[in-house]
């Protein structure tokens, strides 16, 4: 299974790995002699089909020790899926196994996946790192009071490839998962902290489950009486014009 491993090493990793948070200038995050100005992710559009951007601004050293290579790991809940075919070419996902794309809410369970996207160059020192991904939400469960219910994407976790050893996490250098490189996780001040994203999505009213089973079983019935109906009069006309 592609990664698996992988994935359980790091969920360990993310919760042992010290915090080095530094004020800079306008709150701006250290790590080494990169320096992070702003954070911005949010999702685009209504309904069932949205578009997860991530933009982050930053500047870094020519000390050569950062490559300009990131990976977003992010937690897909059980109400999302990801359609790798819609990813464009600069975005690749590595995850522990493939989306069931027809499995409803109820049937799915969360999954770990890693965003692997590159870096810009705006200036001498500043950067800019940015991804989209199609992301759909899946039919959830009807409910008696409410026709709508939410969708909760927690916070990714950031990290950034080192040019060499010394990073505090091990993963895979890109989406081929083939060897490992290190990387260091970024950390954000908390008047920069990274929140979650809460999507709300209809649902089908369960109050009314008896009266639409009734009126699709009639239907079905009535549809079934006149195809029998069409079934024994063209049976008839074909005896009626061979004798």
């Amino acid at each position: 299974m592609i990664g698996q491993q992988f994935v359980r090493f790091n969920v360990k990793e993310r919760f042992i790995l010290p915090l080095f948070v530094l004020n800079w200038l306008n709150a701006s995050v250290i790590c080494g002699d990169l320096f992070f100005h702003k954070f911005d992710r949010h999702v685009a559009g209504n309904g069932f089909h949205r578009i997860l951007t991530t933009n982050i601004q930053f500047d870094m050293s020519d000390s050569g020790r950062w490559e300009h290579s990131f990976v977003s790991m992010e937690t897909i809940p059980s109400g999302v899926f990801i359609d790798v075919d819609q990813l464009n070419k600069d975005t690749a996902i590595l995850s522990e196994k493939p989306f069931d794309v027809e499995k409803p809410e109820f049937k799915s369970e969360e999954q770990l996946i890693f965003v692997y996207f590159s870096s810009q160059k705006n200036n001498h020192h500043s950067y800019n790192a940015n991804f989209a991904v199609p992301i759909h939400l899946r039919y959830h469960m009807p409910l008696l009071s409410e026709s709508s219910t939410s969708v909760i994407l927690p916070a990714p976790t950031v990290l950034v490839k080192l040019n060499g050893k010394g990073g505090k996490v091990t993963a895979p250098c890109d989406v081929k998962n083939i060897s490992q490189c290190h990387w260091e996780e970024l950390r954000f001040p908390s008047s920069q902290e990274m929140s979650a994203i809460i999507m709300t999505l209809p649902v089908g009213n369960a109050s009314m489950k008896f009266i639409v089973s009734l009126v699709t079983l009639m239907w079905t019935l009535t549809g079934c009486v006149i195809l029998c109906y069409k079934i024994v009069k063209y049976r008839e006309m074909d005896q009626q014009h061979a004798a």
